[in-house]
């Protein structure tokens, strides 16, 4: 899967496949990364014929594979990773009702990362509301503080705080939070 410009393997059925993976990785080319560059389909029937990828097969080969499928998944329109499965069989993933059912399962893997990515993003989007409506509490608890130390508007007890916050090169939720807890601190 792509992470950040660096291509990772996020799972794998067995070692075999991830260390397939690992040396496609090192010499930066061969069916999964080829899948994930050009978001297309690529087969590999047998790989005892096969010229891509310079010493590729021959690794692959090494470790008893002789056919390579390599689908992208593409989600929100970007191949964000690829599903590669590898067998020892020569012309494996030449059947219509197998690439049919890899299509399938391609399919659900799809739709399961687009609904974690989702699910992902309002959870994050959620803390971020979270943090600032409490950081919006905290700082009108602190301009609450200022005008009642200072006797001045709402407006000026921000502006003074906000000055604080630039002057010391502090989050202004942080020297409000920091007010807050000095007065609460003074008061028992």
């Amino acid at each position: 899967m792509a992470n950040g410009g660096r291509v990772i393997t996020v799972a794998s059925a067995d070692p075999l496949g991830a260390l397939l993976d690992e040396q496609q990785y090192e010499i930066d080319e061969g069916p999964c990364l080829e899948a994930l560059y050009t978001a297309r389909i690529v087969m590999a029937p047998d790989m005892s014929r096969e010229s891509r990828w310079h010493g590729y097969p021959r690794q692959a080969m090494a470790h008893g594979v002789s056919a390579v499928y390599s689908s992208p998944l593409i989600i929100r329109g970007e191949a964000l990773g690829v599903l590669n499965l590898y067998a020892a069989q020569v012309g494996a993933f030449e059947d219509l009702d197998r690439v049919e059912l890899i299509a399938q399962i391609v399919t659900l893997t799809c739709v399961a990362i687009t609904a974690t990515l989702r699910n992902y993003g309002d959870v994050t989007l959620a803390e971020q509301l979270q943090t600032t409506m409490s950081s919006r509490s905290v700082i009108d608890q602190a301009m609450g503080i200022v005008m009642a130390t200072e006797h001045c508007t709402a407006a000026d007890a921000f502006a003074l705080l906000r000055g604080i916050s630039q002057t010391r090169n502090v989050r202004l939720a942080d020297i409000a939070k920091d007010l807050v807890a000095r007065t609460a601190a003074g008061s028992r």
